[in-house]
């Protein structure tokens, strides 16, 4: 009985425990409780086995028979066989009965004996011996059945025994499992101990997130920020690579129509993925494209004169500290026509004056406009020119925009504008990329007020010229653009253009009388003797005055001279005429004046440049001019044409 009970108990615990060990959150009691159902035992009692006694076995059979087994099947084969002989028997003792019999008389007086003898009386006497033979075959069978009767009882026994110890063995068992389970009860309570304790942890973990500074909102914030910075990240990489890409087609302008970088790497619907591999690979293409091969063919060093160029400019640089002038084209090509992409490299400022000790030659100089050509194409010296189109442009020019456009020379020797020139300066240098086809301004310090001459760190009038010294970049046009490139330099020197083209066309050249024709100078400032003489300056060989690229031509005329002086002198009083020719004479009318100087002009048309010239200041309208004095002084700028 306490076995069932245990086994009952086990089952239900059994039950109860494996499902609880699944769920942490199951409570105890339940366990507990039926824990509490099964009857105490002593686990580690032994068990004593009921002794199972067994008789020894009959040896001469092959079916290893107990000894009343052996006992039954002898008598129940004994009861049979006399069955057998009784039923002859009693088959025997009805054929005699059914036969006649003898009867012998024995009567000699009347008295005597009868007997009657014959087959009846021995069937009787066979029945007698079947009946006999009966009687011990049911003794035998009844014999067959005590022993088996006492065979099953001690077969019975015997089971009764092994059940007895099976049950025993199955209550040891039974004991061990619930040991088992005890120990296993004890790990899951363990287990749900610690459940718990992680439950309490979880809890305390779950408290703790909720109530910290770093929360679900945070996150959901920490997200949000992360896709925008992301976003921002990639929209910063796109506008640096649109920019490395303009910076490409801002150092190979002949590519400017290929594309590199384009609009969609990032797809909102896929937050951006793999955008910043398009993107990469966009800019591999772009620096592959930059490696194919460098943007020019030729280097170029121009040192370019003010005085030769504009020396209008230069005066007026001298007078009020500033200026303007232009670099045409055809500057540069009479050094190498048929380039073309000419880019600025770097501009190197030199002003050659005379100023005193740790005296700074300061100036800024500005780029206004520039220009280039970046097509070859043209298909005559006529077409060579820029010819603006319906929409005002010509295709075959440019501007650029470039990074930087002034600098300030504190040297003006060769001044870059930078400490240190390197061409290999990861940074662009001042003016680099701009075309040489440009229009500058220079602008030297200069005090507003009465008193801005005396505040000037030097005398600008010692200014004797202005040297840019340019280093540019140029592609080979080929044989048909050296072709009209060369036409339009021979069309420009012979054709003169008014003043106010934006170019500056023309020839120039300037003659400061002060310093070239020192001794003429002297005897043309001083008071005229007599009185009444008129005050000349002999102008020797103007000619040779006149550029270099001048002294190949084989006419040159003047179309128009300017004088500037110190000194208000009537227009009237002054005259220009070649020397010895009276014909040839000049009158001045007066002009805007420039700064501090006064402006005369007169229209030269067709005068003939060769030999000497002569300045006159007529005695009777110029005798109040004096013109003797540190600070006086006359220039005359000649602007000219020549025929090839």
């Amino acid at each position: 009985q306490p076995a069932n009970v245990n086994y009952a108990a086990y089952c239900k615990l059994k039950d109860a425990v494996y499902p609880f060990t699944l769920p942490y959150h199951q409570p105890l009691d339940e366990i507990r409780i039926l824990l509490g159902h099964l009857v105490p035992t002593d686990v580690k009692s032994p068990f004593a086995e009921i002794e199972l006694s067994q008789e020894k076995l009959v040896a001469d059979t092959g079916l290893r028979l107990i000894p009343s087994e052996k006992e039954e099947q002898d008598r129940s084969t004994v009861s049979r066989n006399v069955n057998i002989s009784v039923g002859a028997t009693e088959a025997l003792s009805t054929v005699f009965l059914a036969l006649p019999s003898t009867n012998v008389h024995g009567t000699p007086l009347g008295v005597g004996a009868a007997v009657k003898w014959g087959f009846p009386q021995l069937g009787h006497g066979l029945g007698a011996v079947a009946r006999g033979l009966r009687a011990w075959s049911d003794h035998e069978a009844a014999q067959a059945s005590m022993a088996g009767r006492r065979t099953g009882s001690l077969r019975a026994m015997q089971d009764r025994v092994q059940m007895a110890n099976s049950a025993g063995y199955e209550v040891k068992a039974i004991d061990s499992q619930i040991l088992t389970q005890q120990v296993k009860l004890a790990l899951a309570e363990r287990d749900v101990s610690n459940h718990q304790q992680s439950i309490d942890n979880a809890r305390e973990t779950a408290d703790f997130l909720a109530t910290k500074y770093t929360n679900a909102q945070l996150y959901s914030h920490m997200e949000a920020s992360s896709r925008r910075l992301a976003y921002e990240a990639y929209t910063l990489a796109y506008d640096l690579a649109r920019r490395a890409e303009r910076t490409f087609h801002f150092e190979r302008p002949a590519e400017i129509s290929r594309s590199y970088i384009s609009f969609g790497y990032w797809d909102p619907a896929r937050d951006g993925l793999l955008a910043g591999e398009a993107l990469a690979l966009s800019l591999r293409r772009l620096e592959a494209a930059y490696q194919d091969r460098r943007g020019h063919d030729f280097e170029v060093t121009r040192s370019i004169s003010l005085r030769l160029l504009a020396p209008l400019e230069l005066v007026r640089l001298r007078e009020t500290a500033r200026c303007e002038f232009a670099l045409p084209e055809t500057l540069f090509d009479m050094d190498f026509p048929g380039h073309y992409m000419r880019r600025v490299r770097s501009i190197a400022l030199s002003i050659p004056c005379v100023v005193g000790p740790h005296v700074g030659v300061n100036a800024t100089l500005r780029l206004l406009e520039n220009k280039m050509r970046t097509s070859p194409l043209a298909a005559d010296a006529n077409a060579y020119p820029e010819t603006p189109g319906d929409d005002g442009l010509d295709q075959r020019f440019t501007t650029s925009s470039v990074p930087i456009t002034a600098i300030a020379a504190s040297s003006a020797q060769t001044d870059p504008g930078v400490f240190e020139l390197s061409m290999k300066d990861e940074r662009f240098l001042p003016f680099e990329g701009a075309g040489v086809i440009s229009r500058w301004r220079l602008t030297l310090p200069s005090p507003a007020g009465p008193a801005s001459l005396a505040l000037r760190p030097f005398d600008y009038g010692t200014i004797t010229d202005v040297i840019l010294q340019v280093r540019y970049t140029s592609l080979d046009g080929g044989d048909k653009l050296q072709a009209a490139a060369s036409g339009a330099i021979r069309s420009f020197v012979q054709a003169v253009e008014d003043d106010s083209s934006e170019a500056g066309g023309g020839l120039y050249t300037i003659m400061d009388l002060r310093a070239e024709f020192a001794t003429e100078w002297y005897r043309f400032a001083m008071a005229a003797s007599p009185p009444d003489a008129d005050r000349i300056i002999l102008l020797r060989d103007v000619a040779s005055r006149l550029s270099y690229v001048a002294r190949g031509a084989s006419k040159l005329t003047a179309s128009s001279v300017s004088l500037y002086s110190t000194a208000e002198i009537p227009a009237t009083a002054l005259r220009l005429a070649r020397a010895g020719s009276d014909a040839d004479i000049v009158p001045f009318t007066e002009a805007a004046k420039l700064g501090r100087l006064f402006a005369y002009s007169a229209s030269t048309d067709g005068l003939d440049i060769s030999g000497d010239w002569i300045l006159t200041l007529k005695a009777h309208e110029g005798a109040d001019v004096s013109l003797d004095g540190a600070r006086q002084g006359m220039w005359l700028v000649l602007r000219y044409r020549m025929q090839l």
